[in-house]
C-alpha cells in the first residue's frame, strides 16, 4: 500500500513538473516572436512608423437615365419619373363645397362641410371632391348656411341643400 502511495506521488510530480515546463516554454517562445529578446535602446524603423494608406475610391452611380437593375430586371424603383402637369384647382368655387349638416345649441353650432366638423372661428382643413385638401375658416354659422373662408380668397357662403331645411 506504501508503495504503491509513493507511485502515485512520484507520477503527481512528474505530471507537474512536465506541466511547469509546457508553460515556461510557451512563454519564452512567444516572447521571442514578439520580439522581446532584441536589445533594449534598439527600435526597429518598420514598427514606429504608420503604414501608407492608399484612399478608398469612392463610386459614382449616374441614376439620371433608366436603366435595367442587373440583380431585379423587373424593378421599378429607379425609373425616371415625368413630371406631371401643375393642375389649377379653384378653391373659391362654392361648388367645391357641401354643407352636410349642422348642431349643437344656439350660440355652440358645429357644422359639417366636405365630412369635417367645425364651428365658428375654428380653422379647418376640408377635402375637396378632386381629392386636394384646402385649409378653411369658418367665419359664422346661421340656421340653414356657414360662411367660410379658404385660404387666400374670399368668403363664400355655403346652404344646406334644401330637402334638409
Amino acid at each position: 500500500m506504501i508503495i504503491r502511495l509513493f507511485h502515485m506521488k512520484k507520477i503527481a510530480l512528474i505530471q507537474s513538473g512536465l506541466l511547469a515546463g509546457l508553460t515556461l516554454g510557451f512563454f519564452a517562445f512567444t516572447a521571442r516572436a514578439d520580439g522581446m529578446d532584441a536589445k533594449p535602446g534598439t527600435a526597429s524603423s518598420e514598427t514606429n512608423t504608420a503604414a501608407a494608406q492608399e484612399p478608398v475610391p469612392v463610386s459614382v452611380f449616374d441614376t439620371s437615365q433608366p436603366y435595367k437593375d442587373p440583380f431585379f430586371p423587373n424593378s421599378t424603383r429607379k425609373r425616371v419619373q415625368v413630371a406631371a402637369p401643375a393642375v389649377v384647382i379653384n378653391t373659391g368655387d362654392a361648388s367645391q363645397y357641401a354643407l352636410k349638416g349642422k348642431s349643437g345649441v344656439p350660440g355652440q353650432e358645429v357644422v359639417i362641410i366636405n365630412n369635417r366638423n367645425g364651428a365658428a372661428g375654428e380653422r379647418v382643413d376640408v377635402t375637396l371632391p378632386n381629392g386636394a385638401t384646402v385649409w378653411i375658416t369658418i367665419l359664422s354659422i346661421s340656421e340653414h348656411s356657414a360662411v367660410i373662408k379658404p385660404d387666400g380668397q374670399q368668403p363664400i357662403t355655403i346652404s344646406l341643400p334644401k330637402e334638409d331645411w
